[in-house]
């Protein structure tokens, strides 16, 4: 588990759920600000807040790093990519982080890339 640094924001996970078929959402205790993530034999457990996501390991089809720019500053996102309920790719950005926090984000991304077994498509550098 992992503390979520001040200028990050995790997404709801909701519409990942009402997107993708082998999604599924759920409420669950777990102290705000913290970002949990598990990956098992078959799925990836992503907690944040007070949210869960569980989706089948082989639906996840990529993880990247993106840069954003909002009102003139600089942010970077971490993307899933899933198989969406039309078989189609989907894209969804979970966690959105200040350019000033993005080695967190960074390690955050390559653990995940690790569990996963994909490739880290990193547009940050």
């Amino acid at each position: 588990m992992s503390e979520t640094p001040p200028f990050t924001v995790l997404s709801t996970l909701k519409d990942v759920a009402n997107n993708v078929d082998c999604a599924k959402f759920e409420k669950v205790s777990q102290p705000e600000t913290k970002l949990s993530v598990e990956v098992d034999e078959n799925r990836l457990i992503w907690r944040n807040d007070e949210n869960q996501l569980t989706i089948k390991k082989d639906c996840v089809n990529g993880i990247s790093l993106v840069p954003l720019v909002n009102n003139g500053e600089d942010f970077a996102a971490l993307v899933l990519s899933f198989v969406a309920n039309d078989g189609e790719s989907i894209q969804y950005r979970l966690v959105t982080s200040h350019i000033s926090e993005c080695q967190w984000l960074i390690g955050i991304a390559e653990e995940v890339a690790d569990q996963l077994q994909l490739k880290l498509a990193n547009e940050l550098l």
